[in-house]
Formats: structure tokens, C-alpha cells, sequence
């Protein structure tokens, strides 16, 4: 038997990555004004490469952590490279399923409640 399993969250919307992405556009913009030594300075080059190449989230996630590892220095404490891009819980309710077989539709529906031992 085949099963289906959720996680209960939802992957970030379109609009939350291309923001995202505009947030790494700027700390490379604020890095290149900071860095001091020409292997920074390449990394730095390779980095905007990689940004304007991305098109997934996975691969603007391994930036986002690439930036931290190679530059967190240049924080000086401050929140420079911001939160990642993360899944959104998904909220409690009733949210409609259907599944796809050999064309044929199955609908149903799945509640999702908050969980009491956290509502304490």
C-alpha cells in the first residue's frame, strides 16, 4: 500500500522567494562595499554568479548559508543576513485533499487542530 504523507506546511509562496532573493541581492550589494582582501572579493564575484543564476529555492537556501559561512564577520554583531527562507506551518482547519489516479480524482478532507499541550 502506497502512502501519502504532509508535514503540515506549506512551501514558501512565489512572492516570498523572489523577495527573498531580492534580500541576498542586497547583502551582496552591502558585502561588496565591505570586503577587504581579492580571494573575498572572488567569492564574493562567484556568489552574485550563483544568485542571478538561481531559479530554485533550494539554491537560493545554499547561498543564503554560503553568504553566512564566508562573510559572517562582516555582521559586527548585527543581523546582516536575515532569516532564511523557511516552510510556513501550516494553520488549524479543514483543508480539502485530492488525489490524482490514473485520472481519476479521490477528494477528502483533513482537520488540522492546534495541539493542546501547546495551547497551556
Amino acid at each position: 500500500m502506497n502512502k501519502v504523507r504532509w508535514d503540515m506546511r506549506f512551501p514558501p509562496a512565489d512572492i516570498e522567494i523572489k523577495t527573498f532573493k531580492r534580500g541576498l541581492e542586497s547583502i551582496l550589494e552591502e558585502l561588496s562595499s565591505l570586503v577587504r582582501t581579492d580571494p573575498e572579493t572572488k567569492t564574493l564575484a562567484e556568489l552574485q554568479k550563483s544568485l542571478s543564476d538561481a531559479e530554485s529555492e533550494r539554491e537560493l537556501i545554499r547561498i543564503h548559508r554560503q553568504m553566512i559561512r564566508e562573510f559572517a564577520f562582516y555582521s559586527e554583531g548585527r543581523d546582516l543576513f536575515g532569516p532564511g527562507l523557511t516552510p510556513m506551518d501550516a494553520p488549524a482547519g479543514t483543508y480539502q485533499v485530492i488525489l490524482t489516479v490514473d485520472g481519476k480524482q479521490f477528494s477528502g478532507s483533513v482537520t488540522l487542530r492546534d495541539d493542546p499541550i501547546l495551547q497551556r
